[in-house]
């Protein structure tokens, strides 16, 4: 069983504007629809778990739609797929897992079943981007821009290890950190 978990519990304060950003409108639909369905028509996916704050009033409208699970998020990221993961762990047995930020409307189900088949070969597969704008840093007039890439969701890990090195590295996690520990390399798909 491979499942997708989706982060919904931001409260958006750096965006602003009083409601979190997943639950705006983008033409016609809440940005966490667009989520919600890419990871409902992925092929790869058999379970959408969606971790959000109660009393979940704009996600529960959307079950008469979509078929996903809801549970609790945590005070902060690490915390929402610590409990993402415990809750899909103790009702699946998991094989592969997509986390996924609730405001990413241009997610595609392909996308997301691109990253779970990569897992065949490894244990995790991110999608990077490399950046095509300009890049400034204090101190430096040129900046090297090839040296660095953008890291967004869909993040795909195999999920016992994934799991495994989460729960050892909760304090501190940074996902990356979490890629470089697992020992593989990330394929780049541009």
């Amino acid at each position: 069983m491979n499942a997708a978990l989706i982060l919904c519990g931001g409260v958006g304060n750096r965006f602003g504007g009083g409601l979190p950003k997943q639950y705006l409108p983008v033409a016609g639909h809440m940005c966490v629809e667009y989520v919600i369905r890419a990871c409902c028509e992925a092929k790869s996916v058999d379970k959408v778990v969606i971790c959000a704050a109660p009393p979940y009033e704009y996600l529960l409208p959307l079950r008469e739609r979509y078929d996903f699970e809801l549970t609790p998020s945590g005070a902060e990221r690490n915390g929402t797929i610590h409990l993402g993961l415990e809750y899909i762990r103790a009702r699946y047995a998991c094989e592969k897992l997509a986390v996924i930020d609730s405001a990413r409307p241009l997610t595609t189900a392909a996308l997301i079943d691109t990253l779970m088949e990569k897992l065949d070969e490894y244990d995790a597969a991110i999608q990077c981007r490399r950046l095509s704008d300009a890049l400034g840093h204090y101190g430096e007039q040129d900046v090297d821009r090839s040296r660095y890439y953008l890291i967004q969701t869909p993040e795909c890990f195999r999920f016992e290890v994934f799991y495994r090195h989460f729960r050892d590295l909760l304090h501190g996690f940074h996902r990356q950190a979490a890629s470089r520990r697992i020992g593989r390399r990330i394929d780049n798909q541009g």
